[in-house]
């Protein structure tokens, strides 16, 4: 038992292969969560929580007082863990900045990247980019630390021939000629862009198409992107116009709704944010650790921020997430408003079919009282055997006319009813 409890931590803290298959799960022991730190291409899993992750963050600081204003807070690390879903914010604060792209939750700081495991993603591809990264800046940042300045060329061709090697399976490419933070926020939004394009949900649908993945704990997960509902909207709209049951549409219909306005929402809420970063130029400044100095010094310092130059890269950067993001999120918006269309349409067919349904109704209503007036007046004709007027044809010619009298008003309102389509 012993020696099962010492080897416990260092499993935990030792670093593991690139090759490793993550396992997506958060572990949560005494309110600790799983956290992966990234550092010159390699990344070590550790638990913690608020307290340990505010240490580590405050441990990179290069000023000794780490209650300088502006530093990171607790409040803030238990924003990082917190489990709310759907979330897009961007913060800065001293030599940290905290993302939150669902499903994407981590810490920048000046050479490493702290990432907080989500189930609802598969972590690989993100780690795997992030390792590249930080394995060619740290790489980059020695060799200026030994006063070694590469030239372009070098530095373009040492980026390709080594540093990119081991990611020739990832299909995102980055541009190192940017800062560090500005890198690791670009593979950010990246990941988180894609993410929202095939968003992972735990659905109990079964009719749907779907890709479903076993991971390492047992958990079945579904994945159903934009993609997959759009063709099922085409399949819900054949079947509309091709007079299938209502029913099974109805079902498909609700199914599809649910994901769908999720999905807009996060679009929504991911367009604010960048159109928040964008509309200010110091919210795009602060966003570089160079700038932090000033953004967190004197008044006379924080002044002199507005002189410095925006970074046009980060800035067309941004944009084109703008635009990307906006494409996307009118497809979802089109999507959605084609749902509402198809339910409109449907229950204006169920509609006329229930106004169609009630007007036969009230048609063999007055049909049942024409006759039910006839044959009263009939038994009243052939019961009367007292003054002999079943004998005479004058009465049985009057209650023959009144009779088919009535049925010929029942048969004439039926048929303007039938007409008019007032029911």
């Amino acid at each position: 038992m012993d020696e099962e409890t010492e080897s416990a931590p260092s499993e935990v803290n030792k670093p593991i292969n690139k090759n490793h298959n993550l396992n997506p799960k958060i572990y949560k022991v005494q309110g600790k969560h799983m956290v992966i730190e990234i550092i010159e291409g390699r990344f070590m899993m550790n638990e913690f929580g608020c307290n340990d992750l505010l240490r580590k963050v405050r441990a990179s600081y290069d000023i000794s007082d780490s209650k300088c204003y502006g530093a990171i807070t607790y409040r803030d690390c238990k924003m990082i863990l917190s489990d709310a879903e759907f979330v897009y914010n961007v913060d800065t604060r001293f030599e940290s900045i905290l993302v939150r792209l669902f499903p994407v939750s981590c810490i920048i700081l000046k050479n490493s990247v702290l990432v907080v495991v989500n189930e609802n993603m598969k972590m690989d591809g993100f780690i795997r980019d992030l390792c590249k990264i930080t394995h060619f800046y740290g790489h980059f940042n020695s060799d200026v630390a030994k006063n070694r300045t590469p030239t372009s060329s070098e530095t373009i061709q040492n980026s390709n021939e080594q540093f990119l090697a081991p990611s020739e399976e990832t299909q995102n490419t980055f541009n190192f000629n940017l800062p560090f933070e500005i890198c690791v926020l670009e593979c950010c939004f990246i990941t988180a862009l894609s993410h929202l394009e095939s968003v992972i949900y735990l659905l109990h649908i079964y009719n749907m198409p779907m890709r479903i993945y076993y991971n390492l704990d047992g958990m079945w997960k579904i994945s159903v992107d934009l993609v997959v509902f759009e063709e099922k909207n085409k399949i819900l709209e054949d079947k509309v116009y091709n007079n299938k049951k209502f029913k099974d549409i109805s079902i498909i219909l609700h199914d599809l709704k649910h994901p769908v306005s999720n999905m807009n929402e996060m679009s929504r809420g991911f367009e604010e944010l960048i159109n928040e970063i964008l509309s200010c130029d110091e919210n795009i400044k602060v966003l570089e650790f160079s700038n932090h100095i000033l953004h967190y010094g004197s008044e006379t310092m924080r002044n002199n921020l507005t002189y410095r130059p925006v970074n046009h890269d980060l800035q067309f950067l941004l944009e084109y997430f703008d635009q990307e993001i906006e494409m996307l999120g009118k497809r979802a918006r089109t999507l959605e408003n084609s749902l509402v269309h198809i339910e409109r349409y449907i229950n204006l067919e169920l509609a006329i079919t229930r106004n169609e349904m009630m007007r036969l109704d009230v048609m063999c209503s007055i049909l049942g009282v024409s006759f039910g007036v006839g044959a009263c007046l009939s038994g009243l004709f052939g019961m009367n055997v007292i003054n002999g007027l079943e004998q005479s044809r004058y009465a049985f010619t009057s209650i023959t006319l009144a009779f088919l009298s009535v049925l010929f008003v029942a048969i004439y309102v039926t048929r303007v009813l039938q007409v008019k389509h007032r029911v």
